[in-house]
């Protein structure tokens, strides 16, 4: 009498594996995630002493190895090869992840060039920006102080005459509507200078 069959054969699980490292080619093979791709319980993948040793092998050997934010260890073609000599299949994903990272990081340092020439226009406009606003604000002071001049030389006759000015400006009762215009007349001369 024989055996009944395993609920989870060797060889789907192996087909199982595969997928799973396609689809994940960057990352540790974690026995949880496997567990959630694959909808094949842990434990099944834990007690397949064959599997945990191709598990543990793909571990030990992954294509790209991050080993920070910034670090990145690729293999040696003869790594490459060595590893994958008797599976083809294997040989073509691995040398196809590496281009495909190598595509990847290619498409980033043009974006990053892209963004690198735009930083510099911006860069640019803001200085144009900031030595503009340093010419309108030393502009505005000097406007101001004019006005000051025209108020206290209003108050003497003899100035009044020589600047053309009519009447005394600092009296307030009797110029407060004029004054209030001659500001907003300025103030729309020279647009958020005020």
């Amino acid at each position: 009498m024989a055996g009944r069959k395993p609920k989870y054969p060797t060889e789907m699980l192996m087909e199982k594996l595969n997928e799973y490292i396609d689809n994940n080619p960057y990352i540790e093979i974690k026995l949880s995630s496997l567990a959630d791709a694959s909808n094949v319980p842990a434990h099944v993948w834990r007690d397949n002493s064959k599997l945990r040793e191709v598990i543990d092998k793909v571990n030990k050997n992954p294509i790209v190895i991050q080993t920070s934010r910034r670090e990145v260890t690729f293999p040696s073609a003869e790594d490459l090869i060595e590893a994958n000599w008797n599976n083809k299949k294997k040989l073509t994903s691995a040398i196809q992840t590496f281009l495909d990272v190598l595509n990847d990081v290619y498409d980033k340092s043009r974006l990053y060039d892209t963004f690198k020439i735009k930083e510099e226009k911006l860069v640019e406009e803001i200085n144009r920006q900031k030595s503009e606003i340093t010419k309108l604000k030393s502009k505005n002071n000097d406007l101001r102080q004019e006005i000051d001049g025209l108020y206290l030389n209003s108050l003497s006759k003899k100035k009044r005459e020589e600047l053309g000015i009519v009447d005394n400006l600092i009296d307030f009762n009797k110029n407060k509507d004029q004054l209030s215009k001659d500001i907003n007349k300025l103030k729309n001369s020279i647009d958020g200078l005020l």
